[in-house]
């Protein structure tokens, strides 16, 4: 995780692409700021902006 141009947390989400061996930029949604949504390697929602209130 690290922080955004406006200091909000952004993540950047990676898969791994066994044939080549290498982590690539996920194709549908890269980036993610406000909330983490993903599926793989399971379903996980994080809400990013509560993470500031810790």
């Amino acid at each position: 995780m690290e922080h955004g141009a406006d200091d909000r947390p952004v993540v950047h989400e990676f898969w791994l692409r066994r044939d080549v061996g290498e982590y690539v930029p996920a194709p549908e949604h890269p980036r993610h700021a406000e909330k983490l949504e993903t599926d793989r390697p399971f379903p996980i929602g994080i809400d990013l902006a509560s993470l500031l209130e810790l």
